[in-house]
């Protein structure tokens, strides 16, 4: 579908202003993949180290203190896991995007597009989810506050 001019695909031309664009996107895309990835080992290494360190921290109650570790330790490894689809995304995108401009593959800048689109959509509805919880929050807040005065 690709050459060096430019194409035609339901009235969009991809010419060389927008390859040089979808492979600036690809490069930066790639970048803040694997910046995620080593977020993800970092939050996780840290839930590791918290769940290590709380009981010690705690002088009263290692228990306590092994309880809110392993708390910390779910806490990050969920964080980590809730990041992992839309970096993963990102950076399949990057990969399938140069892949498929060096090579003239429409099935595979159709599949590189899939991608970012799953990543934007995934990120959209955790948006939106963490914007309910924030509702919520705010709702039972003014509740509190309107009992307690």
């Amino acid at each position: 579908m690709f050459n060096n001019e430019e194409n035609t695909y339901d009235g969009i031309r991809i010419d060389d202003v927008a390859r040089y664009n979808m492979l600036e996107m690809g490069r930066w895309g790639k970048f803040l993949a694997i910046v995620g990835f080593i977020v993800m080992a970092v939050l996780i290494l840290l839930g590791v180290v918290m769940m290590v360190a709380m009981p010690a921290m705690y002088t009263e109650s290692a228990a306590i203190g092994g309880l809110f570790g392993g708390f910390l330790l779910v806490l990050y490894v969920a964080a980590a896991a809730l990041y992992f689809y839309p970096t993963w995304a990102l950076y399949k995108y990057s990969a399938g995007i140069k892949h498929a401009l060096a090579h003239n593959d429409q099935h595979l800048f159709n599949t590189a597009f899939g991608h970012l689109k799953g990543a934007i959509k995934y990120i959209g509805i955790v948006t939106l989810v963490m914007l309910c919880i924030y509702a919520v929050i705010f709702l039972f807040a003014g509740l509190a506050a309107l009992v307690a005065s």
